[in-house]
């Protein structure tokens, strides 16, 4: 059975010529399964192939966002992402409260007023953040690390016992307190704080971050 070229319409003068010999075009000949296959994987081999070149891409473009943090990063974080901070832990631009500003030990205590215990229970809301002063007795010291330590401290004064009740919880960072020493405790309200006694009851008191502390009467 003849042949033609499917470009000029000429008969061929072999079933299995690959050229027409009247025009010059190539003959395509029927595919193969194995073609198929093998045209078939190198498909998938380009769209793999293409799939990394990009993720390459981006990466360097993500990169080069960054590239400029290299320097000074807390200038870049300022000037690029106002009300943000350079977060060393993360390696990025994180929005961070304005720190309160530090206070000297007179400021801390010319600005510390004498709440009582009972209306720092009360309004505990209101006076959130406030400076605080108290005097009182140390009856539990609890070291958390190094000379981080918590206080449970009697604010309640007996004239035959001492300090007795109205008990503080306080945050305190430095020399080790013993219990029975009597402190002057300045520092900031920061709410009531809850936790679970040895009994398993629930005691809840007004927690102090001591900002000093100054020791009135040692144990002795």
């Amino acid at each position: 059975m003849a042949k033609f070229c499917p470009t000029c319409g000429k008969p061929l003068q072999f079933e299995n010529a690959e050229i027409c010999p009247n025009c010059g075009v190539g003959i395509q000949g029927p595919q193969t399964e194995s073609t198929t296959k093998k045209r078939s994987a190198l498909e998938w081999i380009a769209i793999v192939c293409g799939g990394i070149i990009l993720l390459v891409f981006l990466s360097a473009f993500i990169a080069g966002m960054f590239s400029g943090m290299s320097g000074d990063n807390y200038k870049y974080c300022s000037d690029n992402f106002p009300g943000t901070t350079y977060d060393p832990s993360s390696k990025m631009c994180e929005h961070y409260p304005t720190p309160t500003p530090t206070l000297s030990i007179e400021q801390i205590k010319s600005q510390a007023r004498s709440i009582s215990f009972a209306s720092l229970m009360r309004n505990s809301d209101e006076y959130t953040n406030s400076l605080v002063y108290f005097r009182g007795s140390v009856v539990q010291v609890q070291n958390i690390d190094g000379n981080n330590y918590y206080l449970r401290i009697n604010t309640k004064p007996d004239p035959y016992l001492g300090y007795m009740d109205d008990t503080i919880y306080v945050d305190y960072t430095g020399n080790r307190l013993l219990e029975d020493d009597i402190v002057d405790v300045w520092g900031r309200f920061v709410g009531l704080k809850s936790y679970t006694a040895v009994l398993g009851n629930e005691i809840t008191l007004p927690e102090i971050n001591a900002l000093h502390v100054e020791m009135v009467k040692a144990k002795t």
